[in-house]
């Protein structure tokens, strides 16, 4: 049984390891992770009243920090600290936003990485959103269009409102201002909607994959590519043009046509780190069933970038787990 010396030995090692890393580095991130975890050394997700600005190390635990998150970075992980040590911890959301003043892609961040604590980060996000709304209110006016256009637009007859031989101005006005109202709350209804669905089309999507968007990382869930990582070459290491093995989960898919009308894709991919995958038409021909959201698969593939890659082959992850220990093939190999 692992001594809680040993534990304590371990949590620095790899605290030391994770803190010189280049943070741009994220393959390199999830291994020592992985490592980790096989030492019984628990990474815990970043927290605005617990992180500090880099990897810290918390009763023989890992505690990830603050400036590793996605959109966050040294200077405002340092203001967070600093407001912290000088006045305390954050007592709520709305204290660490009054105290902070973060911007609307910050808190995004912060909530889906887990740094500010919550029970549903999607219902939180929602009602942050909400909240973010700016209703508007309509306005009385004080001036009537001419009778045709109260009459054809409006549906207002002005003879209907005659006192005598006089227009009452003030009745028809009346009457005017509560349809236009009618139909500017009902324009506000339709507004209010559209911003929640650009919301979640934009923000609330793939929640299981949160983590990994705001950290490089599978923290809270167990990593399904684990296996992997340990069979794989390190996507870091691997020179531009070279050849190489990747796995991940198809976050977005994005079908186009080449100037000769041929069509093919770029899929975003989730792994070791963020991948932009190019699938040009004959492996698109080929592989195309396979492209699925939220598909775990395996791609032979040709680095073209440090997050960019073009793919030759892909396979079902799990089948390509199952060959590639039964066979105790080459990473390179297929």
């Amino acid at each position: 049984m692992q001594t809680a010396y040993l534990k304590a030995h371990y949590s620095s090692f790899f605290f030391k390891a994770l803190f010189n890393l280049n943070k741009n580095k994220p393959g390199k991130l999830n291994k020592y992770i992985i490592d980790a975890h096989s030492f019984n050394v628990n990474v815990l997700p970043p927290n605005i009243n617990k992180s500090q600005v880099n990897f810290s190390v918390v009763d023989n635990q890992i505690l990830f920090g603050l400036s590793a998150i996605t959109s966050i970075g040294e200077t405002f992980a340092q203001n967070i600290i600093e407001e912290r040590d000088r006045h305390g911890n954050f007592k709520n959301f709305n204290d660490f936003v009054e105290r902070i003043g973060p911007s609307k892609s910050q808190i995004i961040a912060l909530v889906k990485s887990g740094a500010i604590p919550t029970h549903n980060k999607k219902q939180f996000l929602i009602q942050y959103f909400k909240s973010q709304y700016e209703a508007r209110e309509y306005k009385p006016v004080s001036t009537l269009p001419t009778k045709s256009k109260l009459l054809l637009e409006w549906d207002i007859d002005t003879e209907e409102y005659k006192i005598g031989r006089r227009v009452d101005k003030e009745a028809v006005l009346k009457i005017y201002n509560q349809k236009k109202k009618e139909v500017f709350d009902a324009e506000q209804k339709v507004r209010y909607q559209t911003y929640i669905d650009e919301c979640n089309e934009k923000y609330l999507t793939d929640e299981q994959y949160w983590e990994f968007e705001t950290m490089q990382f599978f923290i809270s869930d167990e990593n399904p590519f684990e296996e992997a990582y340990q069979i794989i070459s390190d996507f870091d290491e691997v020179e531009v043009g070279e050849k190489c093995v990747v796995v991940g989960v198809i976050s977005k898919i994005q079908k186009k046509k080449t100037k000769r009308g041929q069509q093919y894709a770029y899929i975003n991919l989730y792994g070791t780190s963020l991948l932009e995958c190019t699938v040009w038409p004959d492996a698109l021909k080929k592989f195309g069933d396979l492209l699925v959201k939220g598909q775990q698969i395996a791609v032979l593939c040709k680095k073209d970038g440090d997050d960019k890659v073009i793919i030759d082959k892909i396979k079902p992850y799990k089948q390509w787990l199952d060959t590639i220990k039964s066979r105790k093939k080459h990473t390179k190999t297929f």
